[in-house]
C-alpha cells in the first residue's frame, strides 16, 4: 500500500504542534510549550520533523492545521504556512479542524469552551465528538451556566497529540478536505472593536438617509438593486438598519429582520472603493450583536453563488451553507443568479 503521510500543524496556543503521521501512526512529533514566536520557529520545526520521519515535501498527502479559535496571529500563521505549502504542491489536500474540536475529542463532552478574556467565551457544542453547532463568542454568565452543567474548558496544559491525529484522520477517513482555510477569530482585537462601534450607526430614515442607501444599491447591485418604493419600511416592526461611516461619509448600510427567536439579514452593502477594509465585517458584527441582544437564536440569509467575497465574510462569522434557492435573482450583479441559503444557529 502506497505511503500517505500527512503534516499536521497547529499553532493557535502557546503551544506549537508539529506531528507528522503515515498510514495513521505518528512518525514524528515536537510540541514547543510556551512559544511565543510560532512565526521564527515553525519553519525550522517543520524541517526538522520531515528530516528525522525522512520525507520530503512531495511526499505529503494532506497538511492539517488548527484554524482557531486562539491567538489571532497564531491562527494566521498556522494557516499562512499551509496556504505556502498547498500552493508549492497543489496535488495535496488540505483538513482544517478547530481548537474546540480538539478539546471534544479529548473530553468527548458536548459543550466546550475556551476563554476568550474580556468575560467572554469561546463556545461549541457537540455529540458523540462531531460539532452540531459552529464556534461561538458567549457571555460570561452563559459559560457559566454550561460549566455547572460539567461542560469542558480548553487548558492550554492538556497534550492534544493524539487529538490532533484523531480528528485529521477522521476528516480524512470522511473525506472532509477544506477548499478554503478559513479562519474561525470569532472576535476582533479590542482596538478594532472600539473603532468599529464608533463607525456604525442606526439609520432612521431620513430622506438624506434613503437617497444615500439608494446610491449604495446602485453602486454594490446594480440590475438588483431595490428602489424607493422598498425603503417605505422605516416603521416595521423588528427592522433593524445600521449604516457604516467614514469620516461622516455614510459608506454602506445592512438590515435585518427579527421575527421572534428568529431574523433574516435582508440586505448588507458597502460602496466598492471601500471593500476589503473591515467595513462590511463591521456592520455584520453589529448586526449580529443586536440579534444576540433580542435573544434571537438563528439568522438566516441568501447570498448569489458568485459572491465569493460576501460569503467568506458570512463563513469567518459562523454561517454555514445550508441550502440553495435556483433562480433567486433575475439579474445579480455577481454573475450567478442561484443563491446560497446560510444559517448561523446561537
Amino acid at each position: 500500500m502506497e505511503d500517505k503521510y500527512v503534516l499536521i500543524i497547529d499553532t493557535v496556543t502557546p503551544n506549537m504542534y508539529v506531528v507528522l503521521v503515515k498510514n495513521g501512526e505518528i512518525v514524528e512529533q515536537k510540541i514547543i510549550r510556551g512559544n511565543k514566536n510560532h512565526s521564527r520557529t515553525l519553519t525550522k520545526t517543520v524541517g526538522e520533523i520531515l528530516r528525522k520521519g525522512g520525507v520530503e515535501f512531495n511526499q505529503i498527502s494532506v497538511f492539517a492545521c488548527d484554524i482557531g479559535p486562539g491567538s489571532f496571529t497564531g491562527i494566521r500563521i498556522g494557516i499562512a504556512a499551509v496556504k505556502g505549502y498547498m500552493t508549492v504542491f497543489p496535488r495535496a489536500q488540505s483538513v482544517t479542524f478547530t481548537s474546540l474540536e480538539l478539546l471534544a475529542e479529548k473530553t468527548k463532552c458536548q459543550n466546550c469552551l475556551m476563554d476568550a478574556g474580556r468575560d467572554l467565551f469561546y463556545y461549541q457544542k457537540f455529540c458523540d465528538g462531531i460539532a452540531v453547532s459552529q464556534p461561538l463568542l458567549i457571555e460570561k454568565a452563559q459559560a457559566d451556566i454550561y460549566i455547572g452543567e460539567k461542560a469542558s474548558v480548553f487548558d492550554e496544559n492538556m497534550d492534544f497529540t493524539s487529538e490532533l491525529v484523531a480528528v485529521t484522520q477522521r476528516k480524512i477517513t470522511e473525506k472532509d478536505f477544506s477548499d478554503e482555510l478559513t479562519p474561525v477569530y470569532l472576535r476582533k482585537p479590542q482596538a478594532q472593536e472600539e473603532r468599529d462601534r464608533k463607525i456604525v450607526k442606526e439609520i432612521t430614515f431620513t430622506q438624506k438617509e434613503i437617497d444615500e442607501m439608494l446610491e449604495i444599491e446602485k453602486r454594490c447591485f446594480a440590475g438588483e438593486a431595490w428602489n424607493r418604493s422598498d425603503f417605505d419600511i422605516s416603521n416595521q416592526s423588528g427592522l433593524i438598519t445600521l449604516g457604516v461611516y467614514e469620516a461622516d461619509k455614510f459608506i454602506g448600510y445592512g438590515m435585518i429582520y427579527l421575527a421572534g427567536d428568529e431574523a433574516d439579514l435582508c440586505t448588507i452593502g458597502v460602496l466598492p472603493q471601500y471593500r476589503k477594509k473591515g467595513y462590511g465585517g463591521a456592520i455584520m458584527a453589529a448586526l449580529i450583536e443586536t440579534a444576540k441582544k433580542r435573544n434571537v437564536k438563528k439568522i438566516t440569509l441568501e447570498v448569489s453563488k458568485g459572491n465569493d467575497d460576501a460569503i467568506k465574510m458570512y463563513k469567518s462569522f459562523g454561517f454555514t451553507i445550508a441550502g440553495e434557492r435556483k433562480n433567486y435573482y433575475t439579474n445579480s450583479n455577481f454573475g450567478d443568479n442561484n443563491a446560497y441559503i446560510m444559517i448561523l444557529n446561537f
